[in-house]
């Protein structure tokens, strides 16, 4: 899949992918033609121009990799820039993709960098804010201080490159996703932790500011993402945790003082049934 407005520049690359072996290339200038259409076909490979002013190129590689668009969140991805400002390729790397390519580039740069994504795809992290390859130089684990685990990942385009058994790839990238559905549950309730840890001594002696409805804020957004992730593995027990936790983060944001000590005594206790469920889960 090739997002890509201008026509001359996708054909050209539809022309190299074809001359590397890759079938099947389908080129679209409409962003969110190539986000439905990713949730609907199993790309292998996305080369998406991230050269616009919209949201949905980079909406759409954070979905395939919180698992909310397509089936692969380990689909290889691609971003194509043309900025080297530090923001803007900051906020197009944390939508995950395996590499970023500066425009224009040569087809001698082109096909280098794609036959490096077929033999040496990088391990992936997951921590409540990113999920993707890992920007390390150095691997680390979890018993390091670093908060997180590199792991391996399915490769589609290894498979496109060196040939296999597309089957059992898909058997991999579904056993895959059910790991990474654990990685990142046990990352959002790291975090669900520790922002209760930060909230629950303002709201038991009324400091109420505007960072303690920030940190309410980020809580029910980690709620409606963990809540997303119950539901599509089905999980009864952590969506009613979560349904219950948003009640009680709606009361505190709508009474926050004086506080209440049914509450006050509640957080702690949500914090350990989640960590009963994730458990229950791994």
């Amino acid at each position: 899949m090739v997002g890509e407005p201008r026509v001359d520049s996708g054909n050209e690359i539809k022309r190299q992918l074809g001359i590397l072996g890759v079938k099947k290339v389908r080129v679209m200038g409409d962003f969110e033609q190539v986000s439905k259409s990713v949730a609907n076909d199993e790309a292998d490979l996305c080369l998406c121009n991230m050269q616009t002013q919209s949201n949905a190129p980079w909406n759409m590689m954070r979905g395939v990799r919180e698992q909310e668009v397509g089936q692969n969140p380990f689909m290889v991805l691609v971003s194509m820039v043309g900025s080297t400002q530090r923001d803007e390729l900051a906020h197009t790397i944390d939508a995950g993709p395996d590499d970023l390519m500066m425009r224009p580039f040569s087809r001698d740069v082109f096909v280098r960098r794609m036959n490096e994504l077929a033999a040496r795809r990088k391990k992936f992290v997951v921590t409540s804010e990113y999920v993707g390859p890992t920007r390390r130089t150095e691997a680390r684990n979890e018993d390091d201080g670093g908060g997180t685990e590199e792991f391996d990942v399915p490769n589609p385009m290894r498979v496109l490159g060196f040939g296999g058994d597309r089957e059992e790839m898909w058997r991999d990238i579904h056993a895959a996703s059910k790991q990474l559905n654990a990685r990142k549950l046990r990352a959002d309730i790291r975090l669900f932790d520790a922002l209760v840890r930060d909230i629950l001594p303002a709201y038991e002696n009324g400091a109420i500011d505007d960072e303690f409805f920030a940190y309410l804020g980020k809580l029910l957004k980690l709620l409606a993402g963990i809540e997303r992730r119950a539901r599509r593995i089905g999980d009864e027990n952590l969506i009613d945790l979560c349904a219950l936790s948003e009640n009680i983060l709606t009361d505190i944001k709508e009474r926050p003082s004086p506080p209440n000590l049914r509450n006050v005594g509640a957080l702690p206790k949500l914090v350990t049934g989640f960590k009963f469920a994730l458990n229950a889960i791994s």
